[in-house]
């Protein structure tokens, strides 16, 4: 079995592990009075992330052999995923649902980052295609999921503006996090993007593209987080 299938194959069963354990939490939230936001949208985050495995699986050539370091880089994006998703215990789900009357977790990631899984997803869907020289699934996908966020975010901050004031989150704190998943996504892109350079020497327009689309990305991340404190 290839390189490429293995990685799929893992990472396929992450999600999956993941949709199962977010599901039996978002269940026991609603049956706790927990109110679900965005039910609307979150077909097309499922979907997002099935059609970016996908097309990695369809547009990569089987034998082709990853950029070890951009796959290291993704590997390292793992521990603070599971660290996010510790961090938040029964209150982590794939979905948006909020328990009135109970406070933000403010531990973990959560001390630095506003929305620290955001952030991961967005760093993962541009470097795992990129240590596969999937220049243009790096595009379309982190385009894609910007997009995607620019209004996933707005739901979720509407609907737990009340838990925040109800944890005393003040603006001091609300600043605090606002500048970090910018400076935090511009490490990743600008690390991948420098280890990747050698897949891009023969297409630097495709380089390039990819580039703008991650910068979308980081840009898009950074307008939510802003506009979440206005």
């Amino acid at each position: 079995m290839s390189v490429l299938w293995i990685v799929l194959a893992i990472v396929a069963a992450q999600r999956l592990a993941e949709l199962v354990y977010a599901r039996r939490n978002a269940r026991r939230l609603l049956d706790r009075g927990g109110v679900e936001a965005g039910a609307s949208h979150y077909p097309l985050v499922v979907l997002l992330h099935a059609a970016w495995l996908t097309s990695m699986a369809v547009v990569v050539p089987p034998q082709t052999q990853p950029n070890w370091w951009l796959l290291a880089l993704y590997a390292l994006l793992q521990p603070l995923r599971l660290w996010t998703i510790a961090s938040l215990g029964p209150y982590w789900t794939t979905r948006i649902v909020t328990l009135d009357g109970a406070p933000l977790v403010t531990s973990g990631p959560y001390r630095y980052l506003r929305h620290p899984n955001y952030a991961v997803v967005c760093a993962e869907i541009a470097i795992l295609p990129l240590a596969f020289g999937a220049f243009g699934v790096a595009v379309v996908f982190s385009i894609l999921n910007a997009a995607l966020l620019w209004h996933r975010v707005r739901v979720e901050e509407r609907a737990i503006e009340g838990r925040r004031l109800l944890g005393g989150q003040g603006s001091r704190e609300m600043k605090r996090s606002r500048l970090v998943p910018v400076l935090l996504l511009l490490a990743f892109v600008g690390l991948s993007m420098l280890l990747s350079a050698r897949f891009a020497l023969g297409q630097p327009s495709l380089y390039w593209l990819v580039g703008i689309a991650c910068v979308c990305a980081m840009l898009a991340i950074a307008a939510l987080e802003e506009k979440s404190e206005e």
